[in-house]
C-alpha cells in the first residue's frame, strides 16, 4: 500500500443560506460521493490561489475566499487527503458542472443528508457547528488558546 499524501484546497461556496455541493463524476476514485468543490494544491501554491484556480476549471465562475476553516486530513485505503477548507462566495459567473456530476445548492440544515465523500464529512461537520456560533468549539482538531 503506497503513502500518497495530497494536499487539496475545498470550497464552502456560500449563498442565500445554502452551500455548493457537487457530486463525483462516474469514473472517478469515490464516483457518486458528494464533495465541496475543489483540488489538488500545486506546489509552492496557497490554497486561496489554488482554490480560485480549481473553481474556475471545475466550475467555470470566479470565487472570493472569505475565510479559512479547519484543516482536516484523512486517510483513504489508497491515499491520504488533507483538505483545507476555505468559506467562499462567487463573485462572478453562475456555476456550472464541468467536471462532477451534478451540482446542488443546499440548505445549511439538510448538509447531513448528503452522501458525503469520507474526507468531506469532518470538514462540513466543522462547517455546520461553525455556523452554529461557537468558533471556539467547531473543531476539535485545533488547539485553542
Amino acid at each position: 500500500m503506497g503513502c500518497i499524501h495530497f494536499d487539496v484546497a475545498c470550497a464552502v461556496i456560500e449563498r442565500s443560506g445554502r452551500v455548493l455541493a457537487a457530486q463525483r463524476a462516474p469514473g472517478r476514485s469515490r464516483a457518486g460521493a458528494w464533495e465541496l468543490p475543489g483540488g489538488k494544491i500545486d506546489v509552492g501554491e496557497s490554497a486561496e490561489a489554488a482554490i480560485v484556480r480549481e473553481i474556475a476549471e471545475e466550475l467555470g465562475c470566479t470565487v472570493r475566499v472569505l475565510e479559512a476553516l479547519c484543516t482536516r486530513t484523512h486517510a483513504y485505503p489508497d491515499a491520504t487527503v488533507t483538505l483545507f477548507p476555505l468559506r467562499c462566495e462567487i463573485v462572478a459567473g453562475d456555476p456550472v458542472a464541468l467536471e462532477h456530476a451534478a451540482i446542488r445548492w443546499v440548505a445549511v440544515e439538510e448538509l447531513a443528508s448528503l452522501e458525503w465523500s469520507a474526507a468531506d464529512v469532518a470538514v462540513v461537520g466543522d462547517y455546520v457547528a461553525h455556523r452554529g456560533g461557537n468558533p471556539l468549539q467547531y473543531c476539535a482538531n485545533v488547539p485553542v488558546s
